[in-house]
């Protein structure tokens, strides 16, 4: 479970999961908002985790070449699948994870300005690195909810979709998330999230690595 504190502050989030679990109990019982909000946060703060651990250097580029957000990406959307009862192919996760990473990445690098400014600089690069790795999975979790929702409204399957077609209706999706907005409550959440001292704990136990 995600912190207390992050419910107010993913508000997107949140509504997201809310509206996937309210199509998918008719499949699938016993799951609930949180839950499947807690597991887009806790892979956010997994692959942050990570990205600080590797200590991966400035710039955007080195996200999109980096297993590490891949691997967090598709391990969470597999996540995600099996919570809802939804059977994904693995690779066209993996596929998914990579094209809907570089769109996002491409998308809201203007709005992590500051943090790539501080990925220069010593002792404050590795909490600025921990940032936008959070930022895009986590962006990349609200994406692929977001895609569940617009699929089940539309009456499609989502099992049943290629690589490509996720990609594609990801994009649309994204095109109506506000990010100047979300980035700065992302943001928060980080900050508040590592100064409860929960981070590395929370990291624990999640699976990101790009296999």
């Amino acid at each position: 479970m995600y912190p207390p504190v992050s419910v107010l502050i993913f508000l997107a989030l949140t509504k997201a999961a809310e509206e996937v679990v309210n199509y998918a109990k008719e499949w699938a019982a016993d799951i609930s908002t949180d839950e499947l909000a807690g597991i887009v946060i806790n892979h956010a703060i997994a692959a942050a985790a990570a990205g600080m651990a590797a200590g991966v250097l400035p710039g955007i580029s080195a996200l999109i070449s980096s297993g590490i957000a891949v691997g967090a990406i598709w391990h969470m959307y597999y996540a995600i699948g099996k919570y809802v009862h939804l059977t994904f192919g693995k690779d066209i996760l993996k596929a998914a994870a990579s094209a809907i990473l570089s769109n996002l990445a491409h998308q809201t690098w203007g709005y992590f300005a500051v943090e790539i400014a501080a990925m220069f600089i010593p002792l404050i690069s590795i909490p600025a690195t921990g940032f936008i790795f959070f930022a895009i999975t986590y962006f990349s979790g609200l994406t692929f909810l977001l895609l569940l929702v617009a699929l089940f409204k539309a009456g499609k399957d989502p099992t049943e979709m290629s690589a490509d077609d996720i990609k594609n209706e990801a994009k649309k999706v994204a095109e109506d998330i506000d990010f100047r907005e979300e980035t700065k409550k992302v943001r928060e959440g980080f900050k508040k999230i590592r100064k409860e001292g929960n981070f590395e704990e929370q990291a624990r136990g999640v699976d990101i690595e790009s296999d």
